[in-house]
């Protein structure tokens, strides 16, 4: 590649990794529904089982260090919003499940947890890049999506979590 090719390539990529990674969505579609086996407890979480209440769902894999932080703001929002009926679900993609359980036992220990070890709901979800946070409204729509931590995610996180919780949802599930 010759010398003023890289350079364009180089500011290219310090653009697009300056640009912003967290945006609400543009149109509220419906989140597709899924079941996955828990991580925290026996049985299985059934996405559509939990429509009529505010959810964050936050994909994240052990080894992946931003996801760590992702997951630290996860059980924060998780504490704060909880009275509002915020319910935050954490999506783990590590193919190895015991080692993502007892991760999950450790870093964020207050989470329902599922495990996603073939990446079917990471592939639903359009999940390319890691950790991605998705803000689901009452009704099941996609209201906001994060992808990656960087500083200022959790402000405008907290920011889509507020608007979601604003107002009580008019049947909650059980």
């Amino acid at each position: 590649m010759k010398p003023g090719h890289v350079r364009a390539f180089a500011l290219l990529l310090a653009f697009a990794a300056s640009t912003a990674v967290a945006a609400p969505a543009p149109t509220l579609r419906k989140a597709p529904d899924f079941t996955a086996p828990r991580l925290d407890s026996a049985g299985s979480f059934t996405l559509s089982g939990h429509r009529g209440v505010p959810m964050v769902l936050d994909f994240w894999a052990t080894w992946c260090a931003p996801c760590w932080r992702a997951l630290d703001a996860a059980e924060r929002l998780q504490a704060s919003y909880e009275s509002k009926g915020l319910q935050v679900l954490g999506v783990n993609i590590d193919e190895d499940v015991e080692k993502a359980r007892e991760f999950a036992a450790r870093r964020a220990p207050t989470l329902a947890m599922v495990a996603d070890p073939k990446g079917h709901v990471a592939d639903m979800f359009d999940v390319h890049a890691m950790p991605v946070t998705v803000v689901l409204d009452c009704e099941g729509r996609i209201a906001a999506r994060f992808e990656g931590f960087r500083d200022g995610v959790e402000r405008q996180l907290e920011r889509a979590v507020a608007a979601v919780t604003a107002k009580p949802c008019e049947s909650r599930a059980d």
